[in-house]
């Protein structure tokens, strides 16, 4: 899960370098960070249960309007979304073991 995890974190800083490098050339870059999706090649039953997941075509809509809109990050999915700004207010620490308490919970091995 650690590099799964860093691959993630590597693109959407990748994606924000290139943004900022490329802006001048009129090239736009915005990297999806879409959380969840339901998917018929895995099955994660922890997630679907209570609209945790949003199905593909939410996750479209939304990127297709986000991209109208010049986002430079887009996160579908309002619980995507603070689940994606809550380690800002927490201490690194705690944000760690959050993590790892979630990763368990929904991604046994």
């Amino acid at each position: 899960m650690s590099s799964y995890a860093a691959s993630k974190a590597y693109v959407l800083h990748f994606s924000e370098g290139l943004r900022e490098e490329l802006k001048q050339t009129g090239i736009k870059v915005s990297v999806l960070c879409p959380g969840p999706v339901r998917s018929a090649n895995r099955r994660i039953p922890r997630l679907e249960k209570g609209n945790r997941c949003l199905s593909p075509e939410e996750v479209a809509l939304y990127t297709v309007r986000a991209l109208d809109r010049n986002k430079a990050i887009i996160i579908p999915g309002r619980r995507n979304r603070w689940l994606a700004r809550a380690p800002r207010l927490l201490t690194r620490w705690i944000s760690r073991k959050l993590a790892g308490v979630i990763n368990r919970a929904y991604c046994p091995r």
